[in-house]
């Protein structure tokens, strides 16, 4: 039990850990629109409710925090007091592209309709399957829209593949390869749906500044990147603290439910991925070893006293069943 304790105790009591998670969060949804998109009310991303107040998120909160200059020092700081694109609150360093993406369901006549309620002339349009939930049997991966941020290039419609926003290339892997890897189904934790991996991906680069991340936004929002179609939208990006030697996963979420308007959600996970380059992972190797030869031990043990005894007698004892 003293190995066992000491080994999974790593980390536990770090504050450190939980304060760069809770710091950062902090930031994406606790932190007000800009004035100009609520000027007398003081509006967060949980008070998200329509796909344009999903935008105005984007234009301030989110904006401010991947690409600004000033999460730490603020905006008087000038020179080398300011930090350099891709930090966020002085330490914490974006890794990998920050990716907006989504799902899309195509539209049908609502069937089940009441005679009293019909409208011949106007008939009811619904989207998704039958429930009106997102399946993959009524996903909608057809090119839509238009994004031109490059000036020198030709407007060009948002594609499934994804593709990148300063170059508009396409991403390397494909979404159908990614939705094969294993746990690429993920749960909107509040709504307790699942997903699979969205499309639509367009990826910013870490090291963009605020001015190109909001006109880019705002080709997003006139190109229509949002529409009725649009079923879940998310952004997506790692974040590297070198102080603690922890990578945060950030995951914030609108879904379009049957019900009408954006839910929003944030989801974080705040891990050490590497865990063999220090001189202390050294110590704690020793203790996973000896864990593991425990483990080891008892697993030996049962299966001596299976085969003695026969299945039926095994697990016909209340006492071994019971613990």
């Amino acid at each position: 039990m003293f190995f066992y304790s000491a080994l999974t105790f790593r980390g536990l009591w770090d504050a450190d850990i939980y304060s760069f998670g809770a710091n950062v969060k902090g930031q994406l949804t606790g932190v007000e629109f800009n004035k100009e998109h609520s000027p007398t009310w003081g509006k967060t991303f949980p008070d998200i409710a329509t796909a344009q107040e999903f935008y105005h998120w984007m234009y301030g909160p989110f904006a401010h925090t991947a690409f600004s200059q000033n999460t730490f020092v603020g905006d008087a700081a000038t020179g080398a007091s300011r930090e350099p694109n891709g930090l966020i609150l002085g330490y914490g360093s974006t890794i990998g592209g920050i990716r907006v993406s989504q799902l899309r369901s195509s539209s049908n006549v609502c069937p089940s309709i009441p005679a009293q309620l019909v409208r011949p002339n106007r008939p009811y349009t619904c989207y998704g399957d039958s429930n009106g939930d997102f399946s993959t049997g009524t996903e909608l991966r057809a090119d839509f829209g238009s994004f031109k941020f490059d000036p020198t290039k030709p407007a060009a419609p948002f594609k499934f593949a994804g593709t990148y926003v300063d170059s508009w290339l396409p991403l390397p892997e494909t979404v159908l390869a990614r939705r094969d890897k294993p746990f690429s189904t993920f749960m909107n934790g509040e709504a307790k749906r699942y997903y699979p991996d969205p499309g639509f991906d367009v990826v910013f680069s870490p090291d963009m500044n605020q001015a190109d991340a909001i006109a880019a936004i705002a080709q997003l929002e006139k190109g229509g990147y949002i529409d009725l179609h649009t079923r879940f939208i998310m952004v997506e990006f790692n974040v590297y603290n070198p102080m603690i030697d922890h990578l945060m996963w950030v995951r914030l979420m609108g879904e379009m439910n049957p019900a009408g308007g954006v839910r929003p959600t944030c989801d974080v996970e705040v891990v050490r991925m590497y865990n063999r380059h220090t001189p202390n992972d050294d110590g704690f190797l020793f203790l996973e070893i000896v864990v593991a030869l425990f483990y080891f031990y008892y697993f030996v043990d049962e299966v001596r006293e299976f085969r003695r005894d026969g299945w039926r007698d095994y697990f016909g004892d209340k006492v071994r069943t019971n613990y």
